[in-house]
């Protein structure tokens, strides 16, 4: 409470006398946070040292640890980050740095669900900084609409018959079967047509 005032006071003081300077609301958050971990007799926090690289190595490591089956694809993820991100300290990385992360991967043509992996790879780095003290604040990272990214027909009925004529013949009645329910189940959904 007292230290809110203190805050607050001070703000007030910023505004009245000299009105480009502002105190930001993160700089209150890691006020607090310091003053929280001071009384609890804690480490500081350096999040003045943590940089966007050990943010990655800490991800590595929890992929590794827990044994994550797309710890292949991470590395490709982390690629793009990397081109962007790499020499930042964590606590430069703002929201805005990261929709311009966004906008530039978009220009380069990449599809919102690749762009969603890099960036829940970040948030993911982001989140075990702050569990392991490392850091205060964290960016705001909003993931994109994928409802335009769905999976329609993969075969049209002119390549299945390309596709069919070259198939070994004891594959040929299984992939028969497979491609003709799935075409039924496809129009029952398209049409809400029941075949009982």
């Amino acid at each position: 409470m007292f230290f809110e005032r203190v805050i607050l006071a001070s703000s007030f003081w910023y505004r009245s006398n000299r009105p480009s300077c502002f105190i930001r609301f993160s700089t209150v958050e890691r006020l607090k946070a310091r003053v929280n971990e001071l009384s609890a007799g804690r480490k500081a926090v350096k999040e003045d040292t943590i940089r966007y690289e050990d943010l990655v190595k800490q991800l590595k490591l929890d992929y590794k640890v827990n044994k994550k089956r797309s710890i292949d694809s991470l590395g490709f993820y982390l690629k793009h980050l990397d081109q962007h991100f790499k020499g930042f300290k964590a606590i430069e990385i703002r929201t805005s740095n990261v929709l311009e992360y966004v906008a530039k991967r978009q220009e380069e043509g990449a599809a919102n669900s690749s762009i969603n992996r890099e960036l829940s790879a970040l948030k993911r780095s982001f989140s075990l900084a702050k569990i392991a003290g490392d850091i205060v604040y964290q960016p705001h990272i909003q993931l994109l609409d994928e409802s335009d990214n769905v999976r329609q027909g993969f075969v049209n009925p002119a390549e299945f018959v390309k596709l069919h004529d070259n198939l070994p013949a004891y594959l040929k009645p299984i992939i028969e079967f497979l491609y003709l329910n799935w075409n039924e189940e496809r129009s029952v959904k398209e049409t809400g047509a029941q075949t009982h």
